[in-house]
């Protein structure tokens, strides 16, 4: 009778892992590899847009008289300013104020339809109550 030896048969549990586990990580760096490349430029354009925001907002900080003495290498990689942002928010202030103009105009509107119109009645108005005559309520005042 042959006895294998425990490091032999260590081998062989250990290739049987191998062999089971194989598949799987075959299938996880191909799945890597065919989405790597499409993450790879998205994170490229993520970066230049950050990138340009971020120098944007550096130029912003840079004061002017620091740009003015800039060699002109330096000033023509400067971003330029651009008003756009501010002409936005001048869009959409005056949007918000047509809109509550509209608001408030239809409020009103909306208020002069409700209320009921005035009674036509003539002043001064007797204070009597229905049914009773001013001789009834002279007769029930007098005491006796």
């Amino acid at each position: 009778m042959h006895r294998t030896s425990t490091a032999q048969d260590l081998a062989d549990e250990l290739r049987e892992l191998v062999d089971t586990v194989t598949p799987s990580i075959e299938a996880a760096a191909h799945a890597v590899a065919e989405k790597t490349p499409p993450l790879i430029d998205k994170s490229r354009a993520l970066t230049r847009e950050k990138g340009a925001q971020l120098a944007g907002a550096l130029a912003e900080r840079i004061p002017d008289p620091v740009v003015d003495r800039l060699p002109d290498r330096v000033t023509d990689h400067l971003p330029t300013q651009q008003h756009g942002r501010r002409r936005k928010l001048l869009m959409l202030a005056g949007l918000g104020l047509i809109g509550a103009a509209a608001f408030v105009a239809m409020r009103r509107m909306q208020a002069q339809q409700s209320q009921p119109e005035p009674r036509a009645t003539t002043y001064p108005r007797a204070a009597e109550t229905p049914g009773e005559t001013s001789a009834e309520i002279d007769e029930t005042a007098r005491p006796e």
